[in-house]
């Protein structure tokens, strides 16, 4: 994907992330319940790739949270991803962050519940080329998204983006956006 349509995908994702905001505001309270788990896809791209790689870097993720409060909760998950040749690398390369994030909710109780909060991750790599590796590596990160809970039901849908900042301290250092779609159960 490029820098340039990996930019226009993230401005589509603001808007709709207000569009769903302001919709929010007019639903009806929900029950909210203690625990979520959240499952999908996601779409990663390292904010330093060069501008001109179309490549496509898809993975899976799968996360809890718990609520403390209907305000505040911690989240807890990891996802994977499979990057493409990058940085003079020869082999795709795997990064498998586990992430652990303090969460706050921003709309609770309604329809759709908006929450950010900062992070830790635990980025692991594998794969790359003989002779050369990257780090594993503690990163700081940014999380914002949305759980789309409608009625009483404990189905829903998730949209997050996630910031993992200054990643692969060793060679290459980049930073990351992450875009995951999804499901979401509470209970």
């Amino acid at each position: 994907m490029k820098m340039s349509s990996m930019k226009s995908h993230l401005g589509a994702w603001v808007l709709a992330l207000v569009t769903t905001c302001l919709a929010a505001s007019a639903a009806e309270a929900k029950p909210s319940a203690a625990n979520r788990i959240r499952a999908g896809i996601t779409f990663t791209e390292p904010t330093s790739w060069d501008e001109d790689n179309d490549s496509s870097n898809e993975g899976f993720s799968l996360s809890g949270e718990h609520l403390f409060t209907e305000w505040v909760g911690i989240g807890f998950g990891a996802f994977t991803t499979e990057l493409d040749p990058w940085f003079g690398w020869h082999q795709d390369v795997r990064m498998t962050p586990i992430v652990v994030t303090a969460l706050f909710h921003m709309t609770p109780g309604r329809a759709v519940d908006l929450y950010l909060g900062p992070g830790l991750a635990w980025v692991s790599y594998s794969g790359g080329d003989h002779g050369r590796s990257l780090d594993d590596d503690l990163s700081p990160l940014f999380q914002i998204g949305f759980d789309v809970l409608p009625g009483d039901s404990p189905f829903g849908f998730n949209l997050d983006l996630k910031h993992i900042i200054n990643s692969g301290h060793g060679e290459p250092d980049f930073d990351s956006i992450t875009i995951g779609v999804g499901f979401v159960v509470r209970f």
